[in-house]
């Protein structure tokens, strides 16, 4: 499977993908619905299985994305739900846009089981990249 951030270009390049052929890409919007009443949306939804299976897996040690992994803060709403800091809220206290831990965040954005067809897409790759 392959996750792609839907916001900004993400949209045409999940497009293009699709037009090319590609069924295994899945358009993810950061500000979509979180499937978990628990987050307020779909980016605070991902940073938290992200952060649920940090203890038990395993990331390079890689500095810049150390600094992303811990440079939002979170809130809750009026409805008790998370809320990520945002990424202007992030360039207002001088923070980058923490683009790795997104993107880690990412893999996280639906289960995907191996060889599990009722999960994984029915797409096969036509060269061993994708």
């Amino acid at each position: 499977m392959m996750f792609i951030d839907g916001t900004g270009i993400g949209g045409p390049i999940v497009d293009r993908l699709k037009q090319l052929g590609h069924r295994n890409v899945v358009e993810i919007q950061f500000g979509g619905e979180s499937p978990d009443p628990k987050y307020a949306n779909m980016r605070a939804y991902m940073w938290g299985q992200l952060r649920e299976w940090l203890p038990r897996g395993a990331i390079d040690r890689h500095a810049a994305l150390e600094q992303d992994l811990t440079a939002p803060g979170y809130v809750h709403d009026k409805r008790d739900r998370i809320v990520l800091e945002s990424k202007e809220h992030l360039k207002a206290r001088g923070v980058d846009s923490p683009d790795d831990a997104d993107a880690l965040a990412l893999t996280f954005a639906q289960p995907v089981g191996i060889g599990d067809e009722t999960v994984a897409s029915p797409y096969r790759a036509r060269s061993p990249w994708l």
